[in-house]
C-alpha cells in the first residue's frame, strides 16, 4: 500500500539544493516518487507505508545538510492532471478562482506536465467539482492512475474546436460590420458557439467573472 505525504524543508535556496534533497530522499527504502520545490520549500513523497519512513526521510534530509518538518496544518494534498491547462491564462484562471477558497492552503502548478497540486482541508470530490465548474476535466493522480495519451488527444480536440469556433465567431463579427443583412453573421456566430461547446464557453465566462460553480 502506498501513501503520499508532504513536508517543509528548511535551508533550500536554489535548484541545486532541491536536487540534493531529492537525491538523498530517493535513496530511502520504500520511496516511489519524490518532488522538491525549493521556491516553496516543500517536499512531496509517494512511498510504501512504513512506520519508520518519516524518521528515515528526516535522517536523509539532515545528512544532506537540511532539516525536515512535517506539515503542521492537518492539510492533505491532491494532484490533478488537467488536460486543458496548456497556457498561463488557465493557471491564472484557477489561481484567481480557487486560491482564496476556504480550505485551500496552496496551489502548485506544473504547466509542462499539466498538473495541479492542491494542499487543502477539503475532499477530492469537492476539488474536482470546483475544477469542473471552471471548465476543466480533472484526473486525480495517484499510484494507481496512469494518465495516457487519451488525455493529450482530448486537449488537441479541445484546441481544434476552440480554433474553429474562434474563426467562425470572428468571421461573423466581421460580416456584421460590412453586410447590411444580419443573418449571415448570426448564423456564423451561433455555429461558432455550438462548436465551441458548453465547457469552452463556460470557461470564457469564468475568465470574465460572470458565473460561479454550481
Amino acid at each position: 500500500m502506498n501513501s503520499e505525504k508532504e513536508y517543509t524543508i528548511t535551508g533550500m535556496d536554489c535548484a541545486d539544493c532541491a536536487r540534493h534533497v531529492a537525491d538523498a530522499v530517493q535513496r530511502v527504502q520504500g520511496i516511489r516518487e519524490v518532488d522538491v520545490n525549493f521556491i516553496t520549500g516543500r517536499l512531496r513523497i509517494a512511498a510504501e507505508v512504513n512506520p519508520g519512513l518519516e524518521s528515515d526521510i528526516a535522517v536523509a534530509v539532515r545528512k544532506a545538510g537540511y532539516s525536515l518538518q512535517p506539515d503542521q496544518h492537518g492539510a492533505g494534498q491532491n494532484r490533478f492532471y488537467l488536460p486543458e491547462m496548456d497556457c498561463a491564462d488557465e493557471v491564472n484562471l484557477i489561481r484567481k478562482k480557487m486560491e482564496n477558497l476556504p480550505g485551500i492552503h496552496s496551489l502548485d502548478f506544473n504547466l509542462i506536465r499539466k498538473e495541479l497540486s492542491v494542499t487543502h482541508t477539503l475532499t477530492a470530490p469537492e476539488l474536482i467539482k470546483y475544477l469542473s465548474g471552471l471548465g476543466f476535466h480533472p484526473v486525480e493522480k495517484n499510484n494507481t492512475v496512469q494518465v495516457t495519451d487519451s488525455g493529450e488527444a482530448r486537449v488537441n480536440g479541445q484546441r481544434t474546436k476552440l480554433i474553429i469556433s474562434g474563426v467562425l465567431i470572428m468571421t461573423g463579427a466581421l460580416f456584421n460590420t460590412v453586410l447590411t443583412v444580419p443573418w449571415p453573421a448570426i448564423v456564423l456566430i451561433l455555429a461558432g458557439m455550438m462548436i465551441g461547446g458548453k465547457q469552452i464557453v463556460q470557461r470564457e465566462w469564468w475568465k470574465q467573472g460572470i458565473c460561479v460553480p454550481e
